[in-house]
């Protein structure tokens, strides 16, 4: 990794986390801002280390006002979205495990343990995160009019990473409320991703990309 590169994923990822961090602090007087207008944050959080990012030459990838606009709209409703996964999700798993285990199920609500409020949850929240990075990267191609095969992977690994790390530093924070967690540590990681997807999709990349091979490779002979 180039220090160019190591420069601007810094920014996006340093981004990200401002943005998570703001709407943490918003929902605490406007709850519907943490499901509602994260997107919007986030978007706006995208545009400021990309604008950043090229005027120090970092990212010079080009494209339409109409390709921006198409892009941030997705990501905007990315969360809305996801967040109609993540419940959609957890009612589906509750209704699964009701029917293939109707006997076990039956024996867990007794007891009031409800598969589809504990587990559910993390089956929602999992799935949310994989379409949640399937939209960011829909979003990128729009963009870029280039699809990251790496970057993507990368995304949806990040998503479901977040979870248990949001998780872990939520305890070491003595954090009850661990989701809190979870909006800085996934736009954190969405945000620096979304930085190496458009350095990768930048011309000057590429070129830089393909000097290794053609300098360095020792069966390479001069016209």
């Amino acid at each position: 990794m180039t220090a160019k590169m190591l420069k601007a994923i810094t920014l996006f990822f340093v981004t990200g986390l401002t943005t998570g961090i703001v709407t943490v602090i918003l929902s605490y007087f406007f709850s519907w801002v943490m499901w509602s207008a994260a997107g919007v944050i986030l978007a706006l959080g995208l545009v400021v280390s990309l604008v950043v990012a090229r005027s120090q030459g970092w990212v010079l990838v080009r494209a339409t006002a109409k390709r921006y606009l198409a892009a941030t709209l997705i990501i905007v409703v990315a969360y809305p979205i996801s967040v109609l996964v993540m419940i959609g999700g957890s009612i589906l798993y509750g209704r699964l495990y009701e029917v293939l285990f109707s006997a076990r199920a039956q024996e867990r609500l007794a007891i009031g343990d409800n598969p589809s409020g504990r587990e559910g949850f993390f089956v929602g929240l999992a799935l949310a995160a994989i379409v949640g990075a399937v939209l960011v990267s829909l979003a990128l191609r729009v963009l870029t009019r280039k699809w990251e095969k790496r970057s993507t992977f990368l995304l949806v690994i990040a998503g479901l990473v977040t979870i248990p790390l949001s998780q872990a530093i939520a305890t070491l924070l003595r954090e009850p409320n661990w989701h809190l967690v979870l909006f800085p540590v996934g736009e954190a990681f969405f945000s620096a991703l979304c930085g190496y997807w458009l350095l990768r999709a930048s011309p000057v990349q590429e070129q830089d990309d393909s000097l290794p091979a053609a300098v360095g490779d020792p069966h390479h002979r001069p016209a």
